[in-house]
């Protein structure tokens, strides 16, 4: 089973798609508006909607916490 990522830009986008793609026997990178995401990265937490998050069925992860600039 693949697992979807998504990295939107800013800061250190470009390092974390270069650790992501090291692992790409098993991660597959999606676009940012993808809500079937397993993994998603971006600069700042404004965007999240933190209340749907692993609604779709699937266990996602964002590198952002609630309430967090």
């Amino acid at each position: 089973m693949r697992l979807k990522y998504a990295i939107v830009k800013g800061n250190n986008s470009n390092m974390i798609r270069r650790c992501m793609m090291l692992r790409n026997e098993r991660w597959e990178e999606t676009n940012s508006f993808d809500k079937l995401y397993n993994f998603k990265w971006q600069p700042i937490s404004r965007g999240i909607a933190f209340d749907q998050i692993n609604n779709f069925g699937t266990r996602q992860l964002i590198n952002h916490v609630q309430e967090h600039p």
